[in-house]
């Protein structure tokens, strides 16, 4: 069930709208809102991300809220409006309402606060992993069908290595992070894993078992990116590439910190590593 999602973060209150905009959702808006105009924040962001078309029903509580925050003297702004959904907006004389704005930077700079530092590193927390655990879970269940457990991040020089054949490797990268994650598999795991997806059994790797493991990367690459953005981490698109081997050792070419996240299946174990340079 889609949730509305207010977090505050350096000085900023954030109300992140989620795709589907339901009569239970606006409910909720309406009854919260005055509340969250309490919080002491002087700057308000409305995310719409996630947003492809804004219903008729609500934007009337929504031009209420963006009124009643003014009134309160806050500063109001919206990030992440698509352009069609801008341009609707616009063509209904809501831009001045929701005062749109290309960044989040440009929202701190509005409102006379300075902007969250650029340069600052995330560190391996949950913030940043858990986009990469739930995008694997929820590819999985989209995808295959199949339900995954995830275990402990532990750190890789604490784990046994599962004898990986193949592995989607990409690297990310932001004027914020660089390093790189990589889902590995055993070669009989994924092999099962590509019969599921696609229905077609392979007795060994082949080149279009190499293609599905840099898509199926890519899926959850993109799933995590998306979230990470919303919290102004300014990940870069990146294309994966495929390793294959017996043995397979997925090397530690950074000197930073390399998490193991070992996941659990009707196929057997995988894993997804992430390693900050």
């Amino acid at each position: 069930m889609p949730k509305l999602k207010i977090e505050e973060k350096s000085s900023a209150v954030l109300l992140s709208l989620p795709l589907d905009l339901t009569d239970d959702l606006l409910a909720e808006f309406e009854a919260a809102h005055d509340d969250w105009l309490k919080k002491e924040p002087k700057l308000f962001l409305i995310d719409f991300h996630d947003v492809m078309t804004l219903p008729q029903k609500w934007v009337a509580p929504l031009v209420r809220f963006c009124r009643e925050a003014r009134t309160r003297k806050k500063t109001l702004h919206s990030l992440n409006i698509n352009k069609a959904l801008l341009k609707t907006l616009t063509s209904e004389g809501l831009e001045l309402t929701l005062q749109p704005v290309g960044s989040l930077k440009e929202a701190y700079e509005k409102a006379g606060l300075t902007p969250p530092a650029a340069g600052a590193k995330p560190r391996l927390d949950t913030e940043f992993i858990n986009p990469f655990i739930d995008a694997v879970i929820n590819t999985f269940k989209v995808q295959l069908n199949l339900e995954i457990q995830p275990g402990k991040a532990l750190l890789k020089k604490d784990v046994k290595p599962l004898p990986l054949e193949i592995a989607g490797v990409i690297s990310l990268a932001s004027t914020h992070f660089h390093g790189t994650i990589s889902l590995g598999f055993p070669g009989q795991v994924f092999l099962k894993v590509y019969e599921t997806w696609l229905g077609e059994t392979h007795a060994a790797i082949n080149q279009d078992i190499q293609d599905a493991a840099g898509e199926l990367m890519n899926i959850v690459y993109g799933q995590a990116k998306a979230e990470l953005n919303k919290k102004n981490y300014n990940i870069e698109k990146a294309l994966p590439t495929v390793v294959t081997g017996e043995k397979l050792h997925l090397a530690d070419t950074n000197k930073g910190t390399t998490l193991v996240i070992e996941f659990s299946s009707v196929h057997g174990p995988f894993i997804i590593e992430i390693a900050m340079d």
